[in-house]
């Protein structure tokens, strides 16, 4: 089941329906960053997880296939994931980070890698802070989210940061209360470098103490953004969504409600495997082969032909 490249009108008219009415909500993934050619964005995961790794083995390392390489016979041909090795992957690299430095130094290092003070948002954060979106989900840690609202001349949106081990009962009170208003939201699930300390979602730990807090009625996702988000329109943005992280948070967030109540979503990535694309559309999430960056413009006049 190969993914459509052209976005079908009834599912722009459901995508653009529940921007005006405040129930389409974009997920936003590191791909949002990336560089194109006329941008330099953020490293992606790949990247960061082989800077990680220079630290822990004291040296410069141009390519992961330096320290490791896998050869994947033939019978995988179908399957590339399963042939990557855990070099590459950011969070189990972040664990072994953690244990070797300790969790202030990990973050620290990420400040580092992740350069995003020296960045200009993306064309696709423009349109995104352009559009009367109720609410935005992000699981990057960067701020250029909230540098787009202001190059765009919106108003400041009330940025939640979620905290790894939860909320504590007046904190979470506070943000009800919050919540409560007609601010337009950015919700950073995995934390943000804006944080007062340490904060963020990125080794295995990270994951396993976040994902054990995130469906808590109490301390994990306010109340009101897990209703938004269960009765609205999910546009993924920049996510590979073969990641165990993603589909996690999905099943906690969306896939619990009854799959008749359950609203068609949508996800853009440039050439996601078959296997993917016919995983997704068993949780009624349509992908489409996309780039980000081209997707912007598309959103945009959209949004403007419906108006």
């Amino acid at each position: 089941m190969a993914a459509k490249k052209k976005i079908d009108s009834i599912h722009w008219d459901s995508i653009v329906r529940g921007i005006k009415t405040g129930f389409t909500v974009p997920f936003l993934g590191a791909g949002v960053n990336a560089s194109r050619p006329g941008y330099e964005g953020l490293p992606m995961g790949d990247a960061v997880a082989r800077s990680l790794v220079q630290k822990l083995v004291g040296r410069k390392v141009a390519k992961i296939a330096h320290l490791v390489e896998v050869t994947p016979n033939a019978a995988l041909k179908k399957y590339p994931d399963l042939g990557r090795t855990r070099v590459q992957d950011l969070a189990r690299v972040a664990l072994h980070l953690q244990l070797r430095a300790g969790y202030p130094a990990m973050v620290a290092y990420l400040r580092e890698i992740i350069d995003d003070e020296s960045r200009e948002p993306a064309e696709i954060l423009r349109v995104l802070a352009r559009l009367p979106i109720k609410l935005i989900v992000t699981t990057n840690y960067d701020c250029l989210l909230e540098r787009a609202f202001a190059l765009e001349n919106q108003p400041v949106p009330l940025v939640l940061s979620q905290q790894v081990i939860g909320f504590t009962p007046e904190v979470a009170e506070e943000w009800r209360i919050k919540l409560a208003g007609n601010q337009r939201v950015v919700y950073k699930l995995h934390g943000s470098f804006d944080d007062e300390s340490p904060n963020l979602v990125v080794s295995e730990d990270d994951y396993i103490e976040f994902l054990g807090v995130a469906g808590d009625e109490t301390v994990g996702v306010p109340r009101q953004i897990k209703a938004r988000i269960k009765d609205s329109v999910l546009l993924f943005l920049g996510y590979g969504l073969e990641d165990w992280d993603v589909r996690t948070i999905y099943n906690v967030l969306v896939e619990k409600k009854a799959n008749r109540a359950q609203d068609m979503s949508f996800a853009i990535q440039k050439d996601p495997s078959d296997f993917w694309v016919r995983f997704w559309d068993r949780k009624n999430v349509v992908i489409y082969n996309l780039d980000v960056h081209e997707f912007a413009g598309q959103l945009e006049r959209a949004y403007k032909k419906r108006l």
